[in-house]
């Protein structure tokens, strides 16, 4: 699970996009001092838009009350009506022609729009629940408002009642309507955003401006009226485009209805694995998302998603695939109010084919029930083998191990207690190792091998030469052996060693996974630890041959002096060449089972400041960049005067029918295990809805050694936007 988000360098860009949709009346409570109050009494609500079609300028009825101590579902307060009736004459009956006439004052409109956000405290009976409208009346045909009445979304336009279908609104709900009203095609639309859907209709442009006045939390109808708080008020003057009226009713319920906390999920990975994909995605932390939906399509693409599940962990494994099929998956949260965010980023992944038998020739694993022979000691006598092969393992020499052990993995799993003397499994003995490791001979058709081995160090021995986890030799000038004598991780095969002396050592309590494979082809062997997630490789004899005199064992050697001081939980032996691919997801499975923690690079990195740098995010050198991101940009966390090496740009560039903005930064290459690089982009910085979508990576290029660079565009299509660089730290 992810944590410690940090972001850098928000960009903003405006842009001048041609004629927009007249706003002649904002109110917004959340404005300070917007809301005029005479002893709690909201006297006058002053309009953000600059007309002056301020709320109480006219009259008002009854005492609305602000701050309202019922608030929205996002902990904002709005202006109360209360429970009796009380609201606001907004528009005269003259003052309303501007806006409704269409066949008088408004016919050089192109049509109206409205958008109110209300906290419902209760609701009132029938024909009632009135948020803004002018007539009684509704069958009135110079008539216009909207309300909830019995839950159900109305429109009355025209002498008409149009009701939207659908889940009821209840009391205790935060909601947004909005209506959207084209004159030159009559057709509009009711938007709600507790079933996030729309009423559409048609009705011919006419006058629906009332001779009475037009009020908000009621109408002149003094029987109609709402019980709740009303805490934004957005009326335009023309139609909204369908974007900009759908961003319009996004940017109110995220602002008003949307559980406080709630974000579009980010971190998401994929992980191709036998015959599945593992998901994994930043925790939301918050305790206001309900679940999460996984969306996966068979191409990129959000057009191409299909909901697979809802969850309520931040982890998924999809079993429904095909082995070597690409998937593409991304994510979204609802909230406790079913409000549903926007899509994470895409990731893609695929799954691999499960390996053979004669692939898989040896599989130990403690955790599988009646698969350790043991007495009534608990001294074991046998491990039987998984892999089908009937290789099982059998008590060594030495003291016995015994299972379980009472020194468990750090995720609580039980192993073979190698004690603290010597107490080893024999796997294979010395003519059988042929068939692994003898490739002049019997493994010549292999192509090579690969051991895998989960293990818990209890101690660290003193003496040298010992802690040994597997191996064939009691030297280290032939054949195979893995250890971390005194601590410092060591490979060895034919002489060629591998030794991890500048990384961090296996320390007593430590759970770690050891992986090793060798390709006869090449002679390369590579060495991956779980602690530091170092691969180290070197190269060795081609087509060697590597068996010796001495048996196969675990925890020990034939030298007596051998041994190691801990816990075995499981070991994989595969004859043959595991893809870098597989050999990756078969150690990182391992590695999770078992809960050895996978080292992330910073660690590695902090260390060669030779000053205790604190945590991640934490300043060292005050230059206003915490240390994660001088790590992840290239920079010094100790000199605070000169700036990190790759910090990202942004430039407007000229694509001949529009224009875009490219944002560039640098990664780490390979990025460590670990750390992420994400882009977020948001259309405003005033209660921001920040998600990782809108852009498309456009190009990445070797940078300088160990960093790579990536050119993400984003369109200039809204009049702001705002975009981050997030880096990640888990």
């Amino acid at each position: 699970m992810k944590k410690k988000i940090i972001t850098l360098m928000a960009i903003g860009l405006a842009t001048v996009l041609g004629a927009q949709a007249a706003l002649i009346c904002d109110l917004d409570a959340t404005v300070p001092d917007s809301v005029v109050t005479v002893g709690g009494v909201a006297t006058d609500w002053i309009d953000q838009s600059g007309n002056g079609n301020n709320a109480g300028d006219l009259n008002r009825i009854g005492d609305p009350v602000f701050p309202s101590t019922s608030l929205s579902a996002s902990g904002l307060a709005g202006v109360d009506m209360l429970s009796t009736r009380t609201g606001y004459r907004l528009f005269s009956a003259t003052e309303q022609d501007s806006l409704l006439d269409f066949s008088g004052a408004a016919s050089g409109n192109s049509g109206l729009a409205v958008l109110v956000a209300v906290k419902v405290d209760g609701l009132t009976g029938a024909a009632r629940d009135s948020v803004f409208g002018n007539h009684g009346n509704a069958a009135t045909a110079a008539s216009f408002g909207l309300r909830y009445e019995g839950g159900q979304p109305k429109v009355f336009i025209g002498g008409t009642v149009y009701s939207k279908s659908g889940t009821p609104i209840v009391a205790g709900d935060t909601i947004v309507m909005a209506f959207n009203y084209n004159k030159a095609t009559g057709a509009f639309e009711l938007w709600d955003s507790k079933n996030a859907s729309s009423l559409t209709g048609n009705k011919t442009a006419a006058n629906f401006s009332s001779t009475q006045d037009l009020y908000l939390g009621t109408t002149a109808n003094g029987g109609q009226y709402m019980n709740g708080s009303i805490g934004e008020v957005l009326v335009y003057d023309e139609v909204l485009d369908a974007t900009t009226f759908s961003n319009k009713c996004v940017e109110l319920a995220d602002k008003w209805t949307v559980a406080t906390g709630i974000q579009t999920p980010s971190g998401l990975s994929a992980v191709g694995v036998d015959s599945a994909v593992v998901l994994d995605w930043l925790d939301d932390g918050t305790g206001f998302v309900d679940f999460y939906t996984i969306y996966r399509g068979i191409a990129s693409g959000a057009n191409n998603y299909v909901a697979l599940s809802n969850v309520t962990e931040s982890a998924f494994v999809d079993t429904d695939v095909v082995n070597g099929f690409s998937y593409y998956y991304a994510l979204t949260a609802t909230d406790t109010n079913g409000f549903e965010t926007g899509f994470s980023g895409e990731v893609p992944a695929a799954p691999i084919t499960v390996l053979t038998n004669l692939v898989l020739y040896q599989h130990l694993d403690a955790t599988v029930g009646g698969s350790v022979t043991t007495d009534g000691l608990g001294e074991v006598s046998a491990w039987a083998d998984q892999s089908g092969n009937g290789n099982d393992a059998s008590a060594g020499p030495g003291d016995p191990v015994l299972y379980p052990s009472s020194s468990l993995s750090a995720e609580g799993l039980a192993g073979m207690d190698v004690r603290t003397t010597r107490a080893t499994l024999a796997l294979f003995a010395a003519a059988d190792v042929a068939q692994i490791m003898d490739f002049t001979g019997a493994a010549a058709a292999n192509g090579g091998f690969a051991v895998l081995v989960a293990f818990k160090a209890d101690n660290i021995l003193t003496n040298l030469e010992r802690d040994i986890v597997i191996g064939n030799a009691s030297s280290i000038s032939s054949g195979f052996m893995m250890r971390y004598d005194q601590g410092v991780m060591q490979a060895y095969l034919g002489g060629t060693p591998i030794v991890k002396g500048a990384l961090t050592n296996v320390e007593a309590g430590d759970t770690i996974v050891y992986a090793f494979k060798y390709t006869a082809s090449t002679g390369e062997m590579v060495f991956w630890d779980s602690k530091n997630d170092d691969e180290s490789t070197a190269t060795t004899a081609i087509a060697g041959n590597f068996k010796t005199l001495d048996d196969l064992r675990l925890a020990g050697s034939n030298n007596s002096g051998q041994y190691m001081d801990g816990m075995i939980g499981e070991v994989q032996i595969y004859t043959s060449v595991l893809s870098d691919t597989e050999f990756q997801n078969r150690r990182t499975a391992l590695a999770t089972k078992w809960g050895t923690a996978l080292a992330n690079g910073y660690s590695v990195w902090e260390t060669q400041w030779d000053v205790s740098l604190g945590s991640e995010t934490d300043d060292y050198d005050s230059d206003g960049l915490n240390n994660l991101v001088e790590y992840a940009m290239g920079g010094n966390p100790t000199n605070g005067t000169v700036a990190p090496a790759y910090m990202p740009t942004s430039s407007l560039v000229d694509m001949g029918s529009s224009n875009v903005l490219e944002y560039v930064y640098t990664r780490r290459d390979p990025v460590p295990n670990g750390l992420a690089y994400d882009l977020n982009l948001t259309p405003g910085l005033f209660f921001p809805k920040w998600t990782n979508t809108g852009f498309i990576v456009v190009g990445e290029a070797d940078g300088d050694s160990g960093f790579k660079v990536v050119t993400n565009q984003t369109p200039v299509d809204v009049d702001s936007k705002f975009i981050k660089l997030v880096i990640e730290q888990n």
